[in-house]
């Protein structure tokens, strides 16, 4: 009998997601039965009123749960409404949570997760396994790539500083096999001439003349980058991404995180956290919400082929 209550930690939340993916595929859940929820936004109340709520649909309904750290500082009263549901889980609902990081202690809350929960510990990529990783994402589609391609590659996505983004690696890939289609063969050029080099700095640059609306220069920053061949939707997924990453920050300031957690929390350099927190001081959460919901619409209608991509990014920038 498949488990009831599944727990994933130890890796990135993209690798995590991917394996959630996989188990979701396996049990042939409906995508219109899956729930998500993340305690760092969502009231515990309202968690353990879905586990318990019986599917609208056919068959079982899956209720993904994320910033699971968030259980191990409830009030006593709802760590035993919690363990109470783990000890006897709703048939008709399966628990996924999933988190990089949890404690790993003689807490209550581990015990019983220990007890209840069917528990995938993942890592991450390590940069030394990527040329054999990125080899065999070609050879098995029967595409070719030299060694000086390989490192090529690598040198243009990773970062010595930053652990491992496999789904930027990933991207890539994928770009590059679309390009090579008929000829199944990868070079040093077609790598030089598809990858942007790793461009966190210029990105920083850009969302920084965003946060400060210093419109000419975050402008001036943008036409820099598409000289580069980064894409106006690349431009987004990282703007986004560092606007959500200043949002959860500045909700981990106020349940009372040090500089030194964040740092542990995000799994980034101190220096890196030592200017998210100082942001995400200084920046109003409504106005990074607003900057997130803005993105978040520009990107759907670019995906929908109403706007084009490069007039879409210009004109949210005019408008900071």
């Amino acid at each position: 009998m498949d488990s009831l209550v599944y727990l994933f930690h130890g890796a990135s939340e993209y690798i995590l997601r991917k394996e959630i993916n996989k188990l979701l595929n396996k049990l042939k859940v409906d995508e219109h039965s899956v729930v998500k929820y993340d305690l760092m936004e969502s009231e515990f109340v309202d968690v353990i009123e879905e586990l318990q709520t019986i599917s609208f649909f056919q068959g079982q309904k899956v209720v993904l749960l994320s910033s699971i750290l968030e259980l191990y500082d409830l009030d006593q009263y709802d760590k035993d409404r919690f363990i109470s549901y783990l000890e006897k889980p709703n048939p008709d609902t399966i628990l996924i949570m999933y988190s990089s990081k949890i404690k790993e202690d003689d807490s209550d809350i581990y015990k019983a997760l220990s007890l209840y929960a069917k528990i995938t510990k993942m890592q991450d990529i390590d940069k030394k396994d990527l040329p054999e990783l990125i080899r065999r994402s070609f050879n098995d589609e029967d595409y070719q790539i030299n060694e000086s391609a390989i490192a090529e590659l690598i040198d243009r996505t990773t970062n010595p500083y930053q652990s491992v983004d496999i789904q930027a690696i990933e991207q890539e890939i994928t770009k590059l096999k679309l390009y090579a289609y008929d000829q199944k063969y990868i070079d040093v050029k077609a790598i030089r001439l598809l990858v942007s080099k790793n461009l966190d700095e210029n990105m920083y640059e850009l969302l920084s003349a965003i946060l400060n609306k210093e419109k000419t220069k975050a402008i001036q920053i943008y036409y820099d980058l598409l000289v580069t061949n980064v894409l106006p939707v690349q431009i987004i997924g990282y703007i986004s991404n560092r606007v959500r990453d200043l949002i959860h920050t500045s909700l981990l300031l106020s349940r009372n995180y040090t500089t030194d957690m964040i740092a542990k929390h995000f799994k980034i350099s101190d220096g890196r956290a030592y200017y998210m927190v100082r942001d995400a001081k200084r920046l109003n959460i409504n106005e990074l919400e607003n900057y997130l919901r803005q993105l978040s619409d520009l990107d759907f209608d670019i995906k929908s082929g109403n706007i084009d991509p490069r007039l879409g990014v210009e004109l949210f920038l005019f408008g900071v």
